[in-house]
């Protein structure tokens, strides 16, 4: 009795986990054919999808990230489509550890990971920084943005505000009066 009770309970995990993004993904693409099947109808329903919109912007859709997994510090995701100039792209699910999670249009079915800051054309996007397996999305608009976004060489002296730099923030030995004596030397 108590294997049977083991069986039941495994099974019903796994249709809560594993199944409940599936049909989630599959309720939202039955809502979309309905909307467009009544249009085509001549029924206007007053709902526009990411897809008849056309958008010159990348769109995340039907999507979910989720934290710590597989492992702790990875992030993990499934259903995503980047909806894109009106062509809808399909992404494998999939997980990473890497920090910088990104959408390339020359590889438009997988997301492409890396610690390593991309280069991105216009037709890219950075979708998710993992934050020690935190998801930040950075496609998503509303979103606070992860400082680790920040294109490299961007931020400049006029963009600090004063005070900022306290001795509570900046390394220790990041300072020093060696480093200080050659900054001098240079500008003098």
């Amino acid at each position: 009795m108590a294997k049977k009770r083991t069986v039941k309970k495994y099974v019903n995990g796994l249709l809560d986990g594993a199944f409940k993004s599936l049909l989630m993904d599959i309720d939202y693409r039955i809502k979309i054919l309905s909307d467009l099947a009544q249009k085509a109808g001549g029924y206007d329903t007053g709902r526009l999808n990411a897809l008849e919109a056309n958008l010159p912007f990348h769109v995340l859709d039907g999507f979910t990230f989720t934290d710590n997994s597989p492992a702790p510090g990875s992030i993990a995701w499934t259903d995503c489509h980047i909806v894109y100039k009106g062509t809808d792209n399909t992404i494998t699910n999939g997980n990473s550890a890497n920090k910088y999670i990104c959408w390339l249009a020359s590889s438009p079915t997988a997301f492409t990971c890396g610690d390593v800051k991309p280069e991105l054309t216009a037709d890219d996007v950075l979708v998710a920084i993992n934050d020690s397996g935190t998801t930040r999305l950075m496609i998503a608009p509303g979103k606070m943005p992860h400082g680790s976004g920040l294109l490299s060489g961007t931020v400049d002296t006029a963009e600090l505000k004063d005070g900022c730099a306290t001795a509570q923030k900046i390394g220790a030995a990041a300072v020093s009066e060696t480093k200080l004596n050659i900054i001098a030397h240079l500008m003098y």
